[in-house]
């Protein structure tokens, strides 16, 4: 299912997608359960985000069509569908199941937050591409440019330089980039983390600390940690490692499928390869998912 879902998304950011309305913003519940949704556009047509509910954040990836907003959300362990629209400042989701999605389990009401100033927030801040706190200059947007192939989407993000790994503030990882990038230091509640979990300093939220644990098949316990651009992973203090996260990932999430002499591996957040010398392979980018290099 993990990899059918990076499949799918990879073929929609390859197509364009014909789209009536703007699904991106934050909403919440109508009902007034305390719950969220926050969508950010990546692509024409193609939306991130999460919904949260009780605490407990479920990240979400979908495309609209027209005035319809189709996708899935997971928690690692379950996948449920969902169709949305809107109808004026109010977004309708119908949740449904992958097998049978015409069949309606339940429909929640979104409100936008402040729709009326979102247009002009997102207008001053359309050319703003933020990370760990600092806006990137043109020569930085030129050097990703350079390095990737493409040039990142606005956002605020954050960006662990010792691992790669990013993602957006307030949120888990979302994938990797090359390592050693300089954006400045990485904030240890970039994440909202709840977990006494920490990452290169960055704390765990559950969800990603849920993630960890299922990738190394078993729970982490608390403690402060290192993890390098090749996947092995230790205590601070000891430089020596005691897992590689990509072998176990392999091991423990796909049986141990990786084979063919690279270096093949995946996660619900993200995925990658590279040959054996790690001369050609691919990453991910901000907004733009698997960029290859070395081609």
């Amino acid at each position: 299912m993990i990899r059918t879902m990076i499949l799918v998304l990879a073929a929609a950011l390859a197509a364009p997608a014909a789209y009536a309305q703007d699904f991106a913003g934050q909403f919440t519940d109508s009902a007034g359960s305390g719950a969220t949704l926050t969508l950010q556009s990546t692509e024409d047509g193609i939306y991130a985000g999460a919904l949260t509910m009780d605490g407990e954040s479920v990240p979400l990836i979908a495309e609209a069509d027209g005035g319809v907003l189709a996708g899935e959300m997971s928690d690692g362990f379950m996948t449920l569908a969902f169709r949305a629209r809107l109808e004026d400042a109010t977004l309708v989701m119908d949740l449904v199941s992958p097998d049978f999605p015409e069949e309606v389990m339940d429909t929640l009401e979104f409100v936008r937050a402040d729709p009326e100033a979102k247009a002009s927030s997102a207008d001053e801040a359309a050319a703003d591409v933020v990370v760990n706190g600092n806006v990137l200059d043109a020569e930085q947007l030129a050097q990703l440019e350079a390095t990737y192939g493409v040039r990142p989407l606005s956002g605020d993000y954050w960006y662990d330089a010792f691992s790669g790994l990013y993602g957006v503030v307030g949120y888990q990882a979302y994938g990797f980039m090359f390592p050693g990038h300089e954006f400045g230091t990485l904030d240890r509640n970039v994440s909202r983390g709840n977990t006494s979990v920490f990452v290169n300093g960055r704390e765990l939220p559950q969800e990603e600390w849920l993630i960890w644990s299922y990738m190394l098949g078993y729970p982490i316990q608390m403690g402060n940690y290192w993890l390098d651009a090749q996947g092995n992973a230790g205590y601070v203090g000891n430089p020596i490692p005691t897992v590689n996260l990509f072998a176990a990932s392999m091991q423990n999430s796909y049986g141990g499928q990786g084979g063919g002499g690279d270096n093949f591996w995946s996660s619900r957040f993200s995925a990658g390869n590279s040959n054996a010398d790690n001369t050609q392979g691919y990453v991910s980018v901000p907004g733009h998912g698997p960029v290859g290099y070395g081609f």
